[in-house]
């Protein structure tokens, strides 16, 4: 082999030199190309550390906006029944049924396929009614429900005119109402709640309370009825004469009787006027000594004459047409003119022991004379009287005692109500006594009907004595 010539070697070498040069430069390109790209990579990764950091300095005041909304929540989901509540609702509808003197004798919505569990935070309840009473005693019933606590909504209602008249002469109509009410479930929705830690506690701060109560609370509207007895039923066609079945009283002689109550408090209406304006004589004058008696003797006679006013709208004690106008002209509007007029300055009306004793006297009577619905009607006007005033300590036991009287009236009218035919009695005085009640031999102890309402107690020669919904009630056998 021969030897490379000096010129070879030199071509060699620079070639080889060119080749650790190139090799040596991509293996630098290389490398700077990695070196860019990781540090485009942490440039995002330091990004992301930052973005992610400003996240977590916000994430206590999220916390904070996520708990004052849930007190917020909270707050306004209490207008709306919980589930106990719906469960409970046809307590509800049986107190209304009683402050009204309706009869409801139907309820639709409340079984348990209708209130069965939903995964809704909030559930829609649809309800159904049917009733039975007077213009006036239906539009009492809705106007309870538009008081009450939490949210009843009306969604529809029709009512169709009766040919049932009552004691008093008023017909019986039948309505049908639509109810809708909701159910909050926190639990609910189609969101999965997140846990907060010690969010117990930090909604009880400062803070959050301050932010709750600056947020306008969700409220019922509510509406009070007002007494309409310038008014014809709406129902009841004007020209067909409706009259209870026991007027029997003379035209004349009633007439008579109600233009004397009239005209009795027509003159109590003048002599309160009297006495406002002196108490207002007294107010101009600053006269700080005769302002209080005045004061006194001006609230005793406006609360004595609208218990007078009261007996006389729940009672019906002003029944001929043009009595009635004049009663409203002359008596209810000047009343209330009265009454409103001194709210500014008006003293606490304190309904006193002895008004009390005249009710309950006149529910007792009543109660024993077996006139339940007067019963119920006494109370209903009571109840009224008592509306936003206080009722002095002594006079408990007897408001009490009323209440009583109407729940067990209340009961006695339903019980009167029940399908049920006394056959006859057979007395075995050596052993059990027995009763043929539609058609089937009980003996004492024994309940009268499947869903065990009514139960005998006592069977005698000449009544019965059953316990119904806690009540005794003796039925008199017709000799």
């Amino acid at each position: 082999m021969g030897r490379f010539t000096e010129k070879q070697l030199t071509i060699i070498t620079i070639v080889v030199a060119v080749l650790i040069t190139g090799l040596f430069t991509g293996l630098v390109m290389k490398d700077l190309s990695a070196i860019g790209e990781e540090r485009s990579r942490v440039e995002t990764i330091v990004g992301q550390i930052a973005a992610a950091d400003a996240e977590i300095q916000k994430m206590d005041a999220r916390e904070l906006d996520v708990i004052v909304l849930r007190e917020i929540v909270k707050r306004d989901a209490a207008i709306l029944p919980d589930e106990s509540e719906i469960n409970e609702f046809i307590n509800v509808i049986g107190e209304f049924e009683r402050a009204a003197g309706v009869l409801v004798t139907q309820v639709q919505g409340l079984g348990k396929k209708e209130l069965s569990k939903g995964k809704e935070a909030i559930q829609k309840i649809p309800l159904k009614l049917r009733l039975q009473g007077t213009t006036e005693q239906i539009l009492k019933f809705l106007n309870l429900f538009e008081n009450h606590d939490r949210f009843v909504s009306i969604s529809g209602f029709a009512v169709s005119r009766g040919s049932d008249v009552d004691s008093k002469g008023n017909l019986q109509h039948t309505a049908t109402v639509e109810l809708e009410t909701y159910s909050y479930n926190p639990k609910g929705g189609p969101v999965a709640r997140v846990e907060i830690p010690n969010a117990e506690r930090r909604a009880q701060e400062l803070v959050v309370q301050q932010r709750v109560s600056q947020s306008k609370a969700a409220a019922i509207e509510k509406y009070q009825l007002r007494a309409t007895l310038n008014r014809r039923d709406p129902i009841l066609d004007p020209r067909i004469r409706v009259t209870a079945p026991d007027d029997t009283v003379d035209p004349e002689e009633r007439f008579r009787r109600e233009r004397g109550l009239l005209d009795e408090l027509i003159l109590e209406i003048q002599l309160l006027r009297l006495d406002v304006q002196a108490e207002a004589k007294f107010r101009a004058e600053h006269d700080i000594i005769k302002i209080p008696a005045a004061a006194k003797a001006v609230e005793e006679k406006l609360n004595e004459l609208e218990v007078k006013i009261s007996g006389a709208l729940s009672n019906q004690q002003i029944t001929i047409a043009e009595l009635k106008e004049q009663f409203v002209q002359s008596v209810v509007r000047p009343f209330e003119e009265i009454k409103s007029g001194r709210n500014a300055f008006a003293a606490e009306v304190v309904v006193r022991a002895r008004q009390v004793q005249e009710w309950y006297v006149k529910m007792r009577e009543r109660f024993e004379a077996a006139a339940y619905r007067d019963v119920m009607t006494a109370w209903d006007g009571y109840q009224r009287l008592v509306d936003g005033r206080q009722v002095a300590p002594d006079a408990q036991a007897l408001q009490d005692q009323m209440k009583e009287l109407a729940r067990q009236a209340e009961v006695i009218s339903r019980f009167e109500r029940e399908p049920m035919k006394i056959q006859g009695v057979i007395i075995d005085p050596s052993s059990r006594s027995f009763a043929i009640i539609n058609g089937s031999i009980l003996s004492e102890g024994e309940d009268v009907d499947r869903d065990g309402k009514i139960r005998i107690e006592k069977i005698r020669n000449d009544q019965i004595q059953f316990i119904y919904q806690g009540v005794p009630i003796v039925k008199f056998l017709r000799k």
